[in-house]
């Protein structure tokens, strides 16, 4: 049903993408796209209006540097031209002198235009480096014909024209190519006035070149009436509608002056003139006029040429200002939008991330600190008030005002549900301690029942029986103190004097159902502070328990205890399949920090061995491990600190009385070999004796009936009691001296299995032998009404040691059947008078009566009980 209920993952459903990237990273994003958008939007229309800027700037530059430079050569090429007519058609000296002065200054002209040229070469325009070249190749030609005018021939005049007519077109050409701008019209508008300026000048030359030379064929006429027609429709067509107000003024000036009415005069003589054939005629009488008017009128429009020249400069400096102003503004303020638009984004984002954060911390608040505070103050028994154990975070309308109302919402529940499942796991901790305490009383009822029975009862089978139950019982009293134990409360059995580690141990192991298995070996000598008893009992023996539970059952569980500097430690190792390496670790985890019991804790593992182990570890600062074994089993280290022993010498001082001198010739070896019993509590069958001999079993029958006689003064046992101190008041009620009386009279009545090597052996009965050289003991005296040299009989109490003996209660019996012999034994003093025995008597008929129960217990002994008995 829980894999049914369980919420189905991301990895599980293919429809649900997990998301490989955080919030921040998302936030991000959403910012860096539009910014991305905009950065690419941006950048190119900047780079782009930058570039424009530039180039602009360079034409402009170049058209000033260049435009400056044709202009001026242009100008001394018409006058060189004008010249070589006139010496070609007068051949006088001063002719010849005015043109070589004009040949220097344009020589000078043509080195100013080929350094200009150097910038125009390297334009970025196309068509302007194709112009420059194309001129400075004319320009190259100029030496040839200079050398074909000097040569005075029919054809160095028309050559000589055509050629710097030539030149001239291909400067007008670049010049306009060199105002062509795209990006500033402006200047595209007034470079193409100056061109049509130029071609107006150009024609006027040409025409004064014309009348320099004094006469005419019908060609040179032809070519003069075209050149009339052309210059009179720049004039009326192109020129002046683009002039702006001072330079119309100018050229309207110019064209209203007489001396330009005498140049148009000139021109309509000439074309009224007819020529006809190769022959030349001179000129009419009104070109007379001509060369004066001409020298007025040519430096006026000169002048205008290159004030409209400096004007279409300004513009184009203009301009490129206004265009490098306009880029730096569009750049500067889409750079602007770009950083407003980075950083509003960053602020919403941040925002944004600023009350995620919140959330944030709110639900890492709740989870590891108000929710834990509210759960340990439940588990304190404090009352807790839900509004108050929950922070409110503030609300809006908006998504993450939601999701905070939600949390809010969420929280307030969380509380809620934890104080409920703390009140009903106090409930249930509470229905567990009290089940516990009832069976717990019940328990202790029926051992007290079972101890009755076994007083009054002889027949050995029937002891054996209750000697079974008895077991049983005494393994269900320690599976009810793990209830108590989980519910958190103390046990029941407590001891106020020290114990033996030693029998610790062999009490812990009669707890258990197979004590069979058990060796216990090596144990300390140490002495187990009384607080801590009961809770190391439970803590070995459930150790033990899983020991012999979880490995095969033909083979045996060790049970060893040391002393070392921090104190003593107890080695429990079966011979086990072992865990793997991942349940160790969780183990270890779990003893060495205790979780807070649940019944959801346990999942699919209903076993809580482990559970109280480790609640009664942390109880008493006990440290316990499990690793495998060399043998692949299990062993568990079990580290009792110093502050839980009491050194030997500050044991009982009657701890050692009541123990009889063992017989002096060796005993008879047989099958079953007396094993040396002890019990703390409740042990074995009987009460917690642990066998520690190889070929031992449990013996019913005329032993137990033996056993029983012999409970208060047998040589070869050796007997603790259950508690040095007073158990619960409810168990005193209900078994008068508690289950520490009972327990060693049962340890007497029922031995286990166990195993014990011929070192053992050889060892009790050196033991025996030093007891038997001892110097003779003061016997206890016998009660009274009994003869010292009868057998002797069970008394209460009698075979514990005088320091773990329970004071009789006021008002009882002192010198009574069953507790006489114990107070004068412990407190030495007694209303009957003492009966001296000595110990030679005493270990002659002890030792009679050992030889004489072996005999009839060889004589009628039955088959050895099966493990379920």
């Amino acid at each position: 049903m829980r894999r049914l209920l369980r919420r189905p993952t991301a990895s599980s459903s293919p429809d649900n993408v997990q998301r490989r990237s955080s919030l921040r990273t998302s936030l991000l994003l959403l910012v860096l796209v539009p910014f991305l958008a905009l950065l690419a939007i941006w950048l190119p229309n900047a780079s782009d209006a930058y570039n424009d800027a530039m180039d602009l700037n360079d034409a402009a530059g170049i058209a000033e540097d260049a435009g400056l430079t044709t202009y001026e050569l242009m100008g001394q090429l018409q006058e060189e031209r004008r010249l070589s007519g006139a010496w070609l058609s007068e051949g006088t000296a001063d002719a010849r002198t005015a043109l070589e002065e004009q040949r220097g200054r344009t020589d000078a002209a043509v080195d100013s235009f080929r350094a200009a040229s150097e910038e125009a070469l390297n334009s970025s325009n196309s068509r302007v480096v194709e112009d420059t070249r194309t001129v400075l190749d004319d320009l190259a030609e100029m030496s040839a014909q200079r050398a074909l005018i000097d040569e005075r021939s029919s054809e160095s005049g028309p050559a000589a024209a055509a050629y710097v007519n030539r030149v001239i077109d291909h400067q007008i050409h670049l010049f306009q190519e060199l105002t062509n701008l795209d990006s500033a019209p402006e200047v595209a508008e007034g470079g193409r006035s100056m061109v049509a300026l130029f071609r107006a000048t150009e024609l006027l030359s040409r025409e004064d070149a014309v009348i320099s030379s004094g006469r005419i064929d019908a060609r040179v006429h032809q070519e003069f009436i075209e050149n009339v027609g052309v210059r009179r429709h720049l004039h009326a067509i192109e020129i002046e509608p683009m002039l702006t107000g001072g330079e119309r003024e100018a050229f309207a000036a110019i064209t209203g002056s007489p001396e330009w009415q005498a140049i148009e005069a000139t021109e309509d003589a000439v074309l009224a003139r007819g020529i006809s054939g190769d022959r030349a005629t001179p000129l009419p009488s009104e070109a007379d006029e001509w060369r004066d008017a001409i020298a007025t009128v040519g430096p006026q429009l000169a002048d205008l040429n290159r004030d409209r020249l400096a004007s279409l400069v300004r513009t184009g400096d203009d301009g490129v200002q206004s265009t490098l102003l306009s880029t730096a503004l569009l750049t500067a303020l889409g750079l602007v939008a770009v950083v407003i638009s980075v950083l509003l984004s960053l602020r919403i984002s941040r925002s944004l991330m600023n009350r995620l954060d919140t959330l944030r911390r709110a639900t890492v608040e709740l989870a590891e600190e108000r929710l834990p505070d509210v759960v340990s103050r439940l588990r304190r028994g404090e009352q807790v008030d839900v509004e108050a154990a929950t922070a409110e975070l503030p609300t809006s309308t908006d998504e993450l005002g939601r999701v905070a109302a939600a949390f809010n919402s969420a929280q307030h529940t969380a509380v809620e549900t934890a104080v409920q499942l703390a009140r009903l796991r106090d409930g249930t901790t509470g229905v567990f301690v009290n089940i516990a305490h009832r069976m717990q009383a019940l328990l202790h009822r029926q051992l007290s029942m079972l101890d009755e029975a076994q007083r009054r009862h002889e027949d050995p089978a029937y002891l054996a029986e209750l000697y079974a139950v008895d077991h049983l019982t005494t393994r269900m009293r320690r599976n009810t103190e793990s209830l108590a134990v989980l519910g958190g409360v103390l046990p029941r059995r407590r001891w106020r004097r020290p114990v033996p580690v030693v029998d610790v141990l062999r009490s812990a192991v009669a707890e258990t159902e197979h004590y069979a298995r058990v060796n216990v070996g090596d144990a300390s000598t140490a002495r187990l502070a009384g607080p801590a008893v009961g809770d190391t009992i439970h803590l070995i023996a459930e150790l033990v328990e899983n020991a012999t539970v979880f490995s095969p059952a033909d083979t045996r569980v060790t049970v060893n205890a040391e002393t070392i500097p921090h104190g003593v430690v107890i080695e429990i190792e079966d011979r086990g399949l072992g865990m793997p390496r991942e349940a160790y670790d969780a183990a270890n985890a779990l003893l060495a920090s205790p979780p807070e019991f649940d019944l959801l804790a346990l999942d699919d593992d209903p076993r809580i061995g482990l559970f109280v182990v480790s609640r009664l570890a942390a109880r008493h600062g006990i440290n316990v491990t499990l690793r495998r074994s060399a043998y692949g089993g299990t062993r568990a280290i079990v580290l009792l600190p110093p502050s839980l022993l009491e050194s030997n010498a500050q044991a009982p001082a009657g701890a050692g009385a009541g123990r009889p001198a063992a017989p002096a010739e060796p005993q008879p070896q047989h099958s079953h070999a007396e094993p040396v019993l002890t019990g703390v509590g409740a042990g074995a069958p009987g009460g917690g004796a642990v066998a520690t001999g190889p070929e031992s079993a449990p013996v019913p029958g005329p032993r137990l009936a033996r056993r029983r006689r012999e409970r208060g003064t047998m040589a070869a046992v050796h007997v603790l009691p259950g508690a040095d101190g007073e158990a619960d008041g409810s168990a005193r009620h209900d078994r008068g001296n508690g289950d520490h009386q009972e327990g060693s009279r049962r340890s007497m009545d029922h031995r286990d299995t166990g195993s014990v090597g011929p070192r053992h052996r050889a060892e009790r009965r050196e033991a025996e032998r030093d007891r038997a050289d001892a110097p003779p003991a003061v016997p206890p005296a016998a009660p009274p009404g009994i003869d010292p040299e009868e057998l002797p009989r069970r008394v209460r109490q009698r075979s514990l040691a005088a320091g773990l003996r329970e004071d009789p209660p006021v008002g009882s019996s002192a010198g009574g059947k069953d507790a006489g012999a114990g107070g004068r034994a412990e407190g030495g003093q007694g209303d009957e008078p003492t009966v001296d025995r000595s110990p030679d008597r005493a270990r002659s008929s002890m030792a009679a009566f050992q030889q004489q129960s072996r005999r009839a217990r060889d004589a009628r002994l039955p088959e050895p009980p099966t493990r379920d008995e």
